[in-house]
């Protein structure tokens, strides 16, 4: 999967008006929580939950874009995140 196919299906992920719950999480979804988990050193309870609030800031957040480039051998920009 690639960044431009990664955007498009988190922007189509439908709003629910609550959080979504990690039991109702796609296989992407469950994927990207894991490198969220690995870059924050933290569990992630909910797909909703804020980087910066779970303690992500602007070197984390480096390190998240250079996971998910290993990830999907794609390159990630700052400006997109």
């Amino acid at each position: 999967m690639g960044w431009e196919e990664l955007a498009r299906w988190l922007s189509q992920r439908p709003a629910t008006g609550t959080a979504a719950r990690m039991d109702q999480a796609s296989s992407a979804e469950r994927r990207l929580v894991t490198l969220w988990q690995e870059v924050l050193d933290r569990r992630v309870t909910l797909l909703d939950d804020d980087f910066f609030v779970l303690g992500g800031h602007s070197l984390r957040i480096i390190r998240l874009l250079n996971r998910i480039e290993q990830e999907y051998s794609t390159r990630v920009g700052v400006r997109d995140f």
